[in-house]
């Protein structure tokens, strides 16, 4: 396949990730952004994303994760600075889950594919999780803080839309 010279606007995640992957199969990229790279007001340099293997009966999704964090965690040990923090997801369900909901499905897949879910019943996740502030606040790290602090700054920000009336 002949190369071929890429201009890709906007340096996110995407942007990166696609310049990477271009540049990896011999192409020429050139990449732009209208700050700094990483732009520090960018909604994909915060921590707060989401990668999760939990799709639900989508087995296809799960599959590209699964095959996406191996190279998260390469990245990780490639730059000083970690770029992706496992931290785990919790889903909650007032009812047990049942066939063709998304937990349920989920949790199955997971299980199909040899990952290792955790159920909790609600003693045990008050027990893990809600033994009060205190512990809340030493198994969140002093970074982890800071990160939830400057979103909340940021979110306090945002423009207010008017509540909606039914």
């Amino acid at each position: 396949m002949p190369s071929s010279d890429i201009l890709i606007l906007g340096a996110g995640v995407f942007g990166v990730t696609a310049a990477l992957a271009l540049r990896g199969r011999g192409h020429s990229v050139t990449l732009l952004d209208q700050g700094a790279i990483p732009h520090p007001d960018a909604a994909s340099t915060d921590i707060s994303k989401v990668v999760r293997m939990e799709y639900g009966s989508d087995t296809e999704y799960m599959a590209l994760i699964e095959e996406a964090i191996p190279v998260w965690r390469a990245w990780n040990e490639r730059f000083q600075q970690p770029l992706y923090h496992e931290t785990g997801v919790v889903l909650l369900s007032r009812e047990p889950m049942q066939p063709g909901e998304f937990a349920y499905e989920s949790y199955r897949n997971l299980l199909e594919r040899a990952h290792r879910p955790q159920r909790l019943d609600s003693a045990a996740i008050r027990e893990r999780f809600l033994l009060g502030t205190r512990t809340f606040m030493r198994t969140v790290s002093s970074t982890q803080w800071a990160a939830i602090a400057r979103a909340h700054a940021r979110w306090r920000r945002l423009p207010r839309m008017p509540a909606h009336e039914a």
